[in-house]
């Protein structure tokens, strides 16, 4: 897989995009059937993480706008018949738009269902722009564990024997850990 050699779009109008992004749309303009395997390895992600940049919202509208900026796949008749046929698509949504914001709003003022008039008012209020944001947040967690517990587990960890943790006062080769900067001194 080519990575060095791949030509990345420059300026695009959405805001700041990821380099990684950018090589992985241009892999993918340059062979749609690419194993996503294969991308992650070559870019040096998981697997996972590449799959969650396929899913991510904002890369498929920068691959969007890759594809389709770089790669004029209809004819300009074609474009236009389709331009015009989104045209007047909207206008018949722009056309009956007020009337359907009223029998929402007729809807979510005579239902007794709390969930109908959840789901109304979300969906008013994201399509007003003001919905809640749609991000995930990750927060850590700490835990302190008690020196007798850390020495229980040991303990039990030499029991089971899980892996190799020698008993106290056991000089393990090559390890230096009975100096009283160790952290194993500390056990």
């Amino acid at each position: 897989m080519d990575i060095i050699n791949a030509a990345l779009p420059e300026a695009y109008p959405g805001g700041y995009v990821r380099h990684e992004w950018k090589i992985l749309a241009s892999l993918v303009q340059k062979d749609p059937s690419v194993n996503k395997k294969a991308i992650a390895e070559a870019l040096g992600y998981s697997y996972q993480t590449v799959l969650g940049w396929f899913k991510d919202a904002r890369y498929q509208q920068y691959e969007s706008w890759v594809l389709r900026g770089i790669v004029p796949d209809l004819p300009k008749e074609e474009l236009e018949k389709r331009a015009d046929a989104y045209a007047r698509v909207h206008d018949k949504f722009g056309f009956h738009a007020e009337e359907m914001q009223d029998r929402l709003l007729n809807i979510l003022e005579t239902t007794d269902d709390v969930r109908i008039q959840k789901e109304i008012a979300q969906d008013w209020l994201d399509r007003a722009g003001m919905g809640a944001p749609k991000t995930a947040t990750r927060s850590g967690i700490s835990v302190q564990i008690s020196p007798e517990l850390a020495e229980e587990f040991l303990t039990r960890a030499r029991e089971a024997g899980l892996f190799a943790i020698p008993t106290e006062g056991t000089v393990v080769p090559g390890d230096d850990s009975t100096s009283a900067d160790s952290p194993a001194s500390a056990l």
